[in-house]
Order: structure tokens, then sequence, then C-alpha cells
């Protein structure tokens, strides 16, 4: 078979890579053909037809690769006989060819820069100055060659790598150099000759790159050529008097450079790659430009207009870079973002020096406003950009104002703690410092604020509309407006010093409008606008209040116009949110009823007693008038405030807090029979008012809990507390029927018989607890004779723990003699009853009496055997114990699950 190195057909050249691959893969689709006519005739013998089969194609045969095997024949050709069955798939290689050379190649020229740093390091001092230099000469000549070399035979993989080899012996002759003391090197700065060695370098690989086009190359030079001008402003800066304005320079030039020499490349040419990497190291020499040019302005002394003027020029530079960088993703977004972030930091530059400290926020806030507006002169597509960067420095200057405004509403809040305890006739701002430090730190004269704080937060409301008509950035940022002018209305008074009477009057000024504006807004459908208004009006209305509790007469003048002004609101506002502002303003009526009382003389029980009382009427009647789900929540509310004002008024008059807990109680008890029986009192109720008698009665019930629980401190309230209760929990099971319900009012009445026994110093129980047990076995008894099928535990576990467990817990804590004999009797008799019944809670009952009873009776002679037997024998015994009962657990378990069983049978 010949050898051919071309094809015949199309003249390709047959030995390249290319070629061999498609040769591989014409093998394999050989092969896979191949096997796809043999399953396809199977197919077919398998269906039972006679259809000839399929030929596959094949590489053409007579001709093959050098040094390659010939195709085999496809089956169905004319010289091949029978189809063989294909043989089994060769497992691909796992790497492709140019991974597998990239490696070794990698390994290479590794181990080659190795030996080169081992040779400078180690072998270095057995050569002469010549002779190391002749040798590291020869090394980087030599790489050069063989990249030359090899990118003529069209190496490229391998004259990349030693195109980069080339580079870095190019860079170790450098550090040789100057270590070794070559021709004076030593003696030079490190920077500058550093710079030059780059710059050398540099220059050489991009001389070779025209012979040697490599990637490395051109890469390698681009890079190192945009390092000799921040190493030579380095040494410039060095011992200079403004040496971080000189940075700056250097690093702005160095920025116009790599930026300028990107925007110039050759458009089209092979060396786009280097074109990349300079503009890439153009952005890191901005940035650092950028920061030093900052610090120079703000931080040097003497440089703030050459620092600003820098700004500017980077500013340009980014701007410029965004405008020549139009069609790339993102890039003018950023750009346009840089470049207005620079111009404002160099316009803000000249006030942070020359303007005082206090007015620094003021000035910025400002300048940037001016910017913002000025970036409305921009084309709309750049404009979103630097208007976004302008806002947030017009905006950032309000944090200026967190100290003022901190103090301003601590001062407002504090006096919840000390309420009629300010001084009359003391400034706002004397309240204030009296009220968030005594001292006065933070308002004292050397850290007082005036004016500019908020005329601050009014500048930056404007900013805030204003931006919302110029740019609509963020949705409905105009509503920020509202809240910042809230805060200027509470920092006024201290930042003017203005007199109490004048402080409140502004602040309920502001929140009335901002109030009365918020209905306005609800009534045109505003709603955004309308819940700022509302929560900011309200919010400076609830301070207003909290600082007139600094004086006692101005509390007295600020609650009626808080509940005037609510009350007017709820007027405007549609009826969805009446509600909740008619509540505030009836609370700030009720209040002021309690403030004027507080003010003659009454002491604060008639005061809580008062409000409470008006604010249980007043939800009364509210809840007359409305209906749903409101009219429960006033109910609730209703029912909720009459027992708080129970305890107010028990106090009032004197009692503990234990007789306010029998009070509430027996109120709630009232309450809750009340609530339960309130559709047989009033047959005519509606759906509605069942609803609302149940919430009555679960907030009664609550209530009954809480005050048993303070009537709990004292015993001889305790049984009345617990007798209260038990008789509303009877009245609620008898009109709803449920036995929960009668089982808790029986163990609340059972509770206060005993609490009454205990008080009484009754020894024998038996007298009090036996015949109300009969009675109610009686009664047990006389309900499953009307119904056998009624459970025992029903109709026996009430009265048979009344008559047993009484006596039980007496014999325990005195055993005697006669008790625990008749209580074993009477248990015993019990059980009997229940073994001949059938009945599973007689028998649970006395069984478990008795077997307690017994195990009482044997507690004294355990004792006796415990103390005269050593400690350590019985301890052995009960493990002795313990082994003979799991050796035979399983037999008596089998046993005790027959037992159950049985057990479970009886009724």
């Amino acid at each position: 078979m010949r050898s051919v190195r071309q094809c015949p057909t199309c003249a390709v050249d047959l030995t390249s890579g290319t070629a061999a691959r498609v040769w591989d893969l014409s093998l394999r689709a050989a092969a896979l053909l191949t096997e796809r006519a043999q399953l396809v005739e199977r197919l077919r013998q398998e269906r039972g037809g006679g259809a000839a089969p399929v030929q596959a194609d094949a590489p053409s045969a007579g001709w093959s690769v050098p040094g390659m095997a010939a195709a085999p024949q496809a089956a169905g050709s004319p010289a091949a006989g029978p189809s063989p069955v294909p043989a089994a798939a060769t497992p691909g290689p796992e790497w492709t060819r140019r991974r597998t050379q990239n490696l070794l190649l990698s390994l290479g020229v590794g181990l080659l820069a190795v030996a080169a740093v081992i040779f400078l390091v180690v072998s270095w001092s057995l050569l002469g100055i010549g002779g190391r230099a002749s040798v590291m000469v020869a090394c980087t000549v030599l790489a050069g060659v063989a990249a030359a070399m090899a990118h003529r035979r069209e190496l490229g993989a391998t004259a990349e790598a030693l195109s980069l080899l080339t580079v870095g012996l190019a860079l170790l002759d450098a550090w040789g150099a100057r270590e070794a003391g070559l021709a004076g090197f030593e003696q030079g700065d490190g920077l500058v000759y550093w710079a030059g060695a780059l710059a050398v370098v540099g220059a050489a690989g991009a001389a070779t790159a025209r012979v040697v086009p490599t990637r490395a190359l051109r890469v390698s030079a681009a890079v190192l050529a945009q390092l000799p001008v921040p190493l030579l402003t380095a040494h410039v800066a060095e011992g200079a008097d403004n040496p971080v304005v000189l940075v700056a320079t250097g690093l702005t030039l160095s920025t116009l450079g790599a930026l300028g020499a990107a925007a110039a490349w050759p458009t089209g040419s092979r060396s786009r790659d280097a074109r990349v990497v300079v503009a890439a190291g153009g952005l890191p020499a901005w940035v650092a430009a950028s920061l030093t040019a900052a610090a120079a302005a703000y931080g040097e002394a003497g440089s703030l207009v050459a620092g600003t003027a820098l700004l500017l020029v980077l500013a340009a530079v980014a701007g410029a870079s965004a405008w020549l960088a139009d069609r790339l993703p993102a890039v003018p977004a950023i750009g346009l973002s840089a470049a207005a972030g620079l111009v404002v930091a160099a316009a803000w530059a000249t006030p942070v020096e020359q303007v005082p400290d206090r007015w620094v926020p003021v000035v910025l806030t400002l300048v940037a406003a001016t910017l913002l507006a000025a970036a409305a002169l921009l084309p709309r597509r750049q404009r979103a950009a630097p208007a976004a960067v302008t806002l947030l420095a017009a905006v950032a200057p309000v944090l200026a104002s967190a100290e003022a405004v901190i103090v301003a509403v601590a001062g407002s809040l504090v006096w919840l703690e000390r309420p009629w305890q300010g001084g009359r006739g003391l400034s706002a701002r004397e309240l204030a410092a009296d009220s968030v430090l005594r001292d006065g730190a933070l308002l004292g004269s050397d850290s007082s604020w005036g004016i500019e704080v908020p005329l601050l937060l009014l500048l930056v409301a404007a900013v805030c509309v204003a931006a919302d008509r110029l740019h609509r950035l963020v949705p409905r940022l105009e509503l920020a407006a509202v809240p910042l002018v809230g805060l200027a209305a509470l920092t006024a008074p201290v930042a003017l010093d203005l007199s109490l009477v004048g402080t409140l009057a502004l602040d309920l000024t502001v929140a009335g409008a901002l109030v009365l504006a918020g209905a306005g807004c609800l009534r045109q459908s505003w709603r955004q606008a309308a819940a700022a208004c509302l929560l900011s009006g309200l919010a400076v209305l609830a301070l207003t209040v909290c600082s007139s509790l600094a004086v006692d007469r101005a509390t007295l003048a600020v609650l009626p116009v808080t509940a005037l002004v609510l009350a007017a609101a709820t007027v405007l506002v549609p009826t969805a949110l009446r509600v909740p502002l008619g509540v505030t303003a009836v609370v700030a009526a009720i209040a002021e009823a309690g403030a004027v009382a507080r003010f003659e003389g009454a002491g604060w029980p008639a005061v809580s007693a008062l409000t409470l009382s008006l604010g249980a009427l007043a939800a009364t009647a509210a809840a007359a008038r409305v209906h749903g789900v409101v009219r429960r929540g006033f109910a609730v509310a209703a029912t909720a405030l009459l027992l708080a004002d129970t305890v107010a008024l028990t106090v009032w008059s004197g009692g503990s807090v234990t007789a306010a807990g029998l009070a509430m109680a027996v109120v709630g008890g009232i309450v809750l029979t009340l609530g339960a029986w309130a559709e047989v009192i009033v047959p005519s109720l509606l759906p509605d008012g069942r609803a609302v008698a149940a919430e009555v009665s679960l907030t009664a019930a609550a209530g009954t809990a809480i005050g048993v629980l303070l009537a709990a401190l004292d015993a001889d309230r305790l049984w009345l507390g617990l007798l209260a209760a038990g008789a509303a929990a009877a009245a609620v099971a008898l009109r709803a029927r449920r036995h929960r319900v009668g089982w808790v009012a029986g163990a609340l009445l059972a509770s206060s018989t005993w609490v009454r026994l205990a008080l009484s110093d009754v020894e024998a129980p038996e007298p009090y607890t036996v015949p109300g047990g009969l009675a109610l076995l009686a009664l047990g008894m006389w309900r499953r004779r009307r119904d056998p099928s009624y459970p025992s535990w029903s109709a026996y576990a009430t009265g048979l723990t009344l008559v047993l467990v009484p006596s039980l817990l007496r014999a325990v804590t005195d055993a005697g003699n006669v008790r625990p004999l008749l209580l074993a009797l009477a248990a015993l008799a019990v059980l009997c009853s229940g073994l001949a019944r059938r009945l599973q809670a007689p028998l649970v009952i006395g069984g478990l009496v008795l077997g307690i009873d017994a195990v009482v009776q044997l507690v004294p002679y355990l004792l006796a055997v415990y103390d005269a037997v050593p400690r350590w024998s019985l301890l052995a015994a009960i493990g002795l114990v313990l082994v003979l009962l799991g050796a035979t657990y399983e037999r008596r378990a089998r046993e005790l699950r027959a037992l159950q069983r049985q057990i479970a049978s009886f009724g």
C-alpha cells in the first residue's frame, strides 16, 4: 500500500496534525457505522423480515497517511465478506494533545527558571563578574534564539514558553547585575535602577516581539512599560515638601500614558492583547492616582489646589474612557459614576478646608445639590449614573445631624420616667441637657449645635424633592422629605434655644400640619404620601407629648390640643383609619383627665382608677356603635380595662395586692358568668353578640385566673378567690354542657374547701369530704342506671377521689392506727365492688389507694431496717433484686399484658 502525502482529490496536506485527527475520527465513525449495521440487521432478523443488511460508509481504502494504519474495509463493501462482529471500542485519551504539550512545556520552562535562580543564588560565586554576566546573557540570548526558531517552525506553544523564559531570564540578569555590583549598578538608588532596568527589558521585549510575534513578549513588554514612571515618581517624592501630590502627579501621568496608548493603538492589529493589558494597567493606576490626589487635596498642607486639579483631570480621564468605551456593557455607567465622584471630591475639597466645621455639612450638601442640578444638562442616556452619585453625595452629609436628632428624641422620651420633674422657665436646650446627660456633655458650649442642623435637614429634604422632579432615580423619593421636615422641627427648638412654650408650639404646629396633610392625602387617594405624612406627624406628636411631661402645666396644655388634632384627623380620614385615630384621640382626652386629677393633688392610684374607668366606659360606648371584629376588639378592651380598674379602685381604697386580686377574681367570675348566660339573659342576641360574649368570657376567664394568682399570697383570700372561680366555672359548665369545664369547676371548689379547712385547723377531713363524695357517688349510680353505657370514670371517679384521697393524704402525714386501717378497709371495699361489677374506675382507684396505704404503713419498718443493716448490704440486695427482675422481665411482662387486657374489658 502506497504512502500518500497529499489528497489526490482536494490537494490538502495529509501530514499535518489536523489530517491525522480527521483520520482518527474517520476510523471511529467507520467502526460505529459497522456496529450500527450489525444491530439493524439483528433487529430485522428478530422481527422475521429478510431485508438486506444496511451498508455503512467508511473512508476510502487504497491510501494511507504515513505512520498510520490503514482503515478497515467497511461493512457491505465488495471486498468484504460476512460482516464481522465489531471489536470493543477503545477508550479515548483523557487529555488532548494540546494539554499534554502545554504541561510538558510548562514543566520544562519552570525547571529552567529554577535552574537559573539556583545558579544566581548558589553558583554565582564560582565565577568572576565577567563569567557570570557572560553565562546569564548567553542563556538569555539562547532562549530568545530558541523562541525565534520555534516560531519559524510554527511551534507556537514552544515559542510562547521560550519567550516567557527569555523575559524571566532578562529580569534575573538585571537582579544579578545589581547584586554583583556590575558597572557600579549597586551604588545607585534602587527605585531608579529598577525603573531603568524594567524600561530596558520592556523595550527589548517589544523590539523582539516585532521579530518573534509571540503573546508572551507583547504582554510582558506592555506590563513592564507601565512600571518605570511610578517607580521614578516614588523616587522623586522622597524628601520632597509635598510628597503626596508628587506621587499623585506621577500616577496621573502613568494613567494618561496607559489610557492614551490604549486609545491610539492600531485597530485590527495582531497585538490587541497587549492593548488590553495596557488599558487594564491604566485602571489600577487611575485608582491609585485618585486616592493619592484626594489625600493630597484633603490631608496635605499646601496641596489643595494641585490635588483638586488632579482630581478634575482624573475625572476627565474617567469620562473620556466612558465615552471611548461606549459600546462595552456597564463600562460607560461605571466611568461616568467614577467621573462624577471625582468631581464631587474636587468640589468638596475647598469647603472642607475653608468653611467652619459646623457649617461644612450644609456647604457640602449645597455643592452636591448644584452638581445634581448640573447633571440635568447631560444627555438623557448618560445622565443616570452621575445623577445617582451626586444625589448620594448630597444626601450623605445628613448623617452629621445624627447626634442632634438622637439628643432631641432622647430628650423627649426621658420625661416618661421623670414626669413633671423639669424646672419651669428652662429653655429647650437646658431641658434637653438635663434630660439626656446631667453633665451636659453632648450639649456643652463646645459641642452644641445651632441653626445649621435643622437647616441641613430641610436642605436635604429639598434635594430629595428636586431629585425626584429632575431625574426620577428612586420611586417617590420626594416622600423622604416628610420625615426630614419632622426631624427638623424636633431639632430646631434646641438649635435655636427656644423656650419650652415655643418648643411645644412649634412641634405641635408641625405635627398637626403633617397629620392633617396626611388625612387630606387619604381623601385624594394618595396613599404613599398619606402614609409618610401620618406616620411622621404622629411620631412628632408623640414626642411633643413626651416633652410636655417635663412640666405639669405644659402637659395640661398639650394633651387637649393633641386630642383635637387627632379628632380632626379622624373626621377627615376614610372609615378604615377612623378607629385607630379615634382611639388615640380618646386616649389623649382620658390622659388629660388623669393629668388634671393629678395636678389637683390626687394620688397615682386615684389617677389610675379614673383613667381606667373612663377608658372602660369609652370602650363600651365604642363597642355599642361598631360591628364585626372591631366590636369584639372594643369589648375585649372594655373587659380588660374593667378588671384593671377593679384592681386600681381596690388599691385606691387602701386594699393590698391580695385584696385587689380577690376583687379581680370576683369581678372576673361575675363577668364570665354573665358572658356564658348572655343568650339566656338577652334572648334576641344576634350571632355578632354571641361572638362578643365569647370574647368577653375568655378575657374574664384570664382576668379571674390572674386574680386568683394574686390572691394566692394570702390564704385568707385565696379560698374566696378559688370559690369565685369555681362558681363561675360551674356556671359555664351548666350553660355550655362541657364536662371538662365541670372538672375544672370541681377542682377549684375542692381546692377552695381544702384551703378553708387548712385555715380552720381541721385535722380530720372526712366529715367535710365524705358526704360530698357519697353524694357524687349516688349521682353517678343514678346516671349509670339510666344509661348503662355511661363510663365508670365519669360516674364514680370524682366521688371516689373525694372519699378516699383526703384520708390517704392525711394518713401519709400522720399514719396513726385507726385511719390507715379504716382507709384500707374502704379501699378494699371499693376494689371488691369494682371486681364484682367489672368496673374500671373503682378497681383502679381502690387498688391504688390500697397499695399506697400499705406502703405508707411499711415505711417506719423499712427505715428501721435501713438503719440497722449496713449500707453496702442494702445496695447489694437492691442490685440483686434488679438482676432478678431483669432476668424474669419477659415472663412477667407477658403476664402484665394479660392482666391489662382483662382490666380493659371491664365497663
